[in-house]
């Protein structure tokens, strides 16, 4: 399957309601658009991702529209949005499963803008650890990281966040 994938658009990336994309696990995948509106979810276990809100081509029509923005979510979702880089969790109690691709560890998430970014209330960003589960035994994954940010030369702008982010890794005894 793909494990690397730059996707530049001129205009715009629009992932709609109920549409989730499921990218393959320890990939890097990256998405530039002047906006960038994700309503549906990305699955991207072990995975960096980023979503990058600015103007890769410098249109004027876009110069003119205002400055990039970046969304997640639209507060009125019944279900989370949720863009999720985590480690997998795998049940190795089984012999012979030995051979398969761990992914533990979790990715990273990359939200920029050149303006506004929106978390909205029903966003959800997930960067845990996963585990590898043995018949006598347990290994746990590293967590992953979580970065938001807006260019703070331009103006205006706002970051909003409202919705939830998570890192989590195992602590203490297995």
């Amino acid at each position: 399957g793909i494990n690397n994938m730059n996707v530049l658009a001129g205009d715009r990336v629009v992932q709609p309601a109920g549409e989730a994309l499921e990218l393959p696990a320890g990939g890097q995948y990256s998405f530039t658009a002047h906006e960038i509106t994700i309503l549906g979810g990305i699955d991207a276990p072990s995975s960096s991702l980023a979503l990058t809100a600015a103007n890769p081509y410098g249109t004027l029509a876009q110069e003119r529209a205002g400055l990039s923005t970046l969304t997640v979510g639209d507060g009125a979702a019944p279900n989370p949005v949720v863009i999720d880089v985590s480690g997998l969790f795998i049940n190795q109690t089984d012999a012979g499963s030995d051979s398969l691709p761990q992914f533990l560890d979790a990715g990273r998430i990359l939200l920029s803008a050149e303006g506004d970014l929106t978390l909205s209330s029903d966003s959800w960003l997930r960067a845990n650890a996963g585990a590898l589960v043995y018949a006598d035994g347990f290994e746990p994954g590293q967590g992953g990281s979580i970065s938001v940010g807006i260019d703070y030369d331009l103006d205006p702008k706002a970051l909003r966040l409202f919705g939830a982010m998570e890192a989590y890794v195992f602590d203490g005894d297995y």
